[in-house]
């Protein structure tokens, strides 16, 4: 039970790494550090990278949302 949180971020690392990659089209992470210039760069930085960002953001404001109704109303179903 304790090296759970620790499995839990690590996988949370990874599958947000993978959702970088991952697309209508599939990049790999040698076309991304290519260049600067590059198109599968450009995908990433302006598309990939603020969804998932974003994503990441919504998913822990909504599990902290529900931690903090399940304390407030004292009924672990909230």
């Amino acid at each position: 039970m304790k090296g759970l949180p620790l499995a839990l971020a690590v996988l949370l690392v990874l599958v947000f790494a993978l959702s970088l990659l991952a697309g209508r089209v599939w990049l790999t992470p040698a076309e991304v550090y290519a260049g600067h210039d590059s198109l599968a760069r450009l995908i990433v930085d302006d598309i990939r990278l603020p969804r998932s960002l974003l994503a990441l953001l919504v998913g822990g404001a909504l599990g902290l949302s529900g931690a903090v109704l399940q304390g407030l109303t004292r009924n672990p179903l909230a």
